[in-house]
């Protein structure tokens, strides 16, 4: 998020989306974050997970609309601030542009395909990687923690043996 200073008392318009369930890596929030504040006419975007203590930043920065009153912690809040309610509106528009546009890599190989969402899909793409990067909202971790399952993947995980390669008992 890239709110470092008070919001300046002349924001115009405000608005935001709240997209529920959603989660995103913070440094693509703060990357969307930052082109959103270089459009014309934008002073303040933010792009957080609705936590309360994220709730508690929008609003000391003057961005906490309505909607975002109520997001919950797994909910993906985007607030734009600006000189107008057209300048906002595009700002907030770009925002959703960018969250669901594929991101590009010029690296060698680099696949069109979309990305591997289980360990068994990494596995069957990349056989001889030896380490998965497993992003969970803290209410999933909480929720799904206690079954065995869990306890075997953890398991494995720790020992170093893929889930997938893993015999289920």
């Amino acid at each position: 998020m890239t709110i470092a200073e008070p919001a300046p008392d002349t924001l115009a318009a405000v608005e935001g989306h709240v997209l529920r369930n959603t989660y995103r890596d913070s440094v693509e929030l703060m990357r969307v974050a930052a082109e959103l504040e270089r459009l014309p006419d934008i002073q303040r975007a933010a792009l957080v997970m609705g936590t309360p203590a994220n709730r508690a930043i929008l609003e000391e920065a003057g961005l906490l609309f309505r909607a975002a009153r109520d997001a919950g912690p797994n909910d993906l809040v985007i607030a734009a601030g600006g000189v107008s309610e057209v300048a906002v509106a595009t700002a907030l528009e770009r925002a959703r542009t960018l969250l669901t546009s594929q991101p590009t890599s010029s690296a060698p190989g680099a696949s069109d395909l979309p990305a591997p969402r289980t360990i068994a899909e990494g596995l069957a793409e990349q056989p001889t990687s030896r380490l998965a990067m497993i992003s969970l909202t803290i209410t999933k971790v909480r929720m799904k923690a206690n079954t065995s399952t869990s306890r075997r993947i953890i398991d494995a995980l720790r020992a170093g043996v893929p889930p997938g390669l893993q015999r289920c008992r």
